[in-house]
């Protein structure tokens, strides 16, 4: 009998054990357990003459036309003097997918990416949960298709991003000798859900709402901290690493060492924000501009507080990456050309952007001083009082 999806389909369990091997490759077939369960197997005979019954995958997640062309694989193998039972079996008696994601993260994301949190966090959120006492080796298309299916449901675009990261994570298992070089990685052949870019950011008249809610935060340094973005544009991340060090206040800039774009940059200071740095008192023996509640720490989450602002302004759909896009967007709109723009924000950008940036060293500055002019006439010039002094 030649297996067909319509076969399949209709197969009821018979008895004893209930193998229909197929008509077209030899040893293949469709295993159906008591309880109804069809897998695709493959029954073959090694060198040594042992007999083997590999189990290929489950009739309701691999397609039969995938399941007929993994057994003749299989059988290529074993007339190369392989067993593919004994080395699945090896396999899975090798690192498993939760011990491996601690390996990648103590290995290579810990100390070579600043982003390392959200990698620990989505592993321990959403793959090691579901496929954690998977070895890695057994970890397939179809598991990873499913977790990413499922992970959609609270937003695409983090579906997205945990399928880069177990793509990456399963390369760095090749190079490092855990999964074999050749082959797909599983996590490529997963279509990705569309994401659009987002184009929020704050209005002429949400500005001065939100300021205010700003300025009602009891924390002097979270009011700060957020005044600061909205008067240079810098990502959270770059702000809350600022050192006193790092400040020139005679010169009105401050220098990040090293940025999201693996480079260091020097960021241009507007008077309101030389004077907001200014107010703020200084904790002894913290080195931070922006001190968080554990000595000699600076800020980290500031989840709860923005989410506090945005409902006291009516602003809830927007997030903190949005006061970056609103220094931008206001640039953009104030006629200030777009190499400045990405200047002022630190966006990679071509060589010919940044020679030009080079060479307009004021031009930055000039456009936040006119964006600030226009904050203020929108708020006052009470708004970049902190009320630390």
């Amino acid at each position: 009998m030649r297996l067909t999806v319509s076969t399949v389909k209709q197969a009821r369990y018979r008895g004893g054990q209930d193998i229909r091997f197929d008509d077209e490759v030899r040893g293949f077939g469709l295993r159906i357990n008591p309880r109804g369960t069809k897998s695709y197997v493959l029954k073959y005979r090694t060198r040594a003459g042992r007999s083997r019954l590999l189990t290929i995958g489950r009739a309701n997640v691999l397609p039969l036309a995938e399941a007929r062309q993994r057994a003749r694989r299989a059988l290529t193998a074993v007339l190369d003097g392989k067993d593919p039972q004994a080395e699945r079996q090896r396999e899975r008696a090798s690192i498993t997918v939760a011990e491996f994601c601690e390996l990648y993260l103590k290995r290579h994301s810990r100390p070579r990416k600043k982003t390392w949190k959200e990698d620990e966090r989505r592993l321990n959120k959403w793959v090691v949960p579901v496929a954690g006492k998977v070895a890695l080796g057994d970890l397939s298309t179809a598991d990873l298709s499913t977790l990413h299916a499922r992970i959609a449901e609270e937003g695409p675009v983090e579906a997205n991003r945990v399928l880069e990261l177990v793509r990456a994570m399963l390369n760095r298992a090749r190079e490092w000798g855990h999964l074999p070089e050749a082959g797909p990685n599983p996590a490529g052949r997963v279509e990705r859900f569309p994401e659009h870019s987002r184009e929020r950011f704050l209005t002429r008249d949400e500005l001065p709402r939100v300021i205010v809610a700003i300025n009602e935060e009891r924390n002097v340094y979270v009011r700060a901290v957020l005044l600061f973005l909205l008067l240079t544009g810098l990502r959270k991340g770059e702000a809350l690493s600022i050192r006193w060090e790092d400040v020139d206040f005679d010169n009105r800039l401050v220098r990040l060492p090293v940025t999201k774009t693996g480079r260091g940059r020097t960021v241009p200071l507007t008077p309101a924000a030389v004077r907001l740095l200014d107010s703020l008192p200084r904790e002894a023996g913290n080195p931070w501009a922006f001190p968080g509640h554990r000595a000699g720490s600076h800020l980290s989450s500031l989840a709860k507080p923005w989410s506090r602002i945005r409902a006291r302004a009516g602003v809830p759909d927007v997030t903190l990456h949005d006061l970056r896009r609103s220094v931008g967007s206001h640039l953009a709109m104030a006629g200030v050309g777009l190499p400045i723009v990405g200047s002022i924000l630190g966006h990679a950008s071509p060589d010919a952007t940044a020679i030009y940036a080079r060479l307009q060293p004021d031009a930055g500055r000039e456009a936040l001083d006119r964006y600030t002019a226009m904050l203020t006439q929108l708020t006052g010039e009470d708004a970049w009082d902190t009320g630390a002094a």
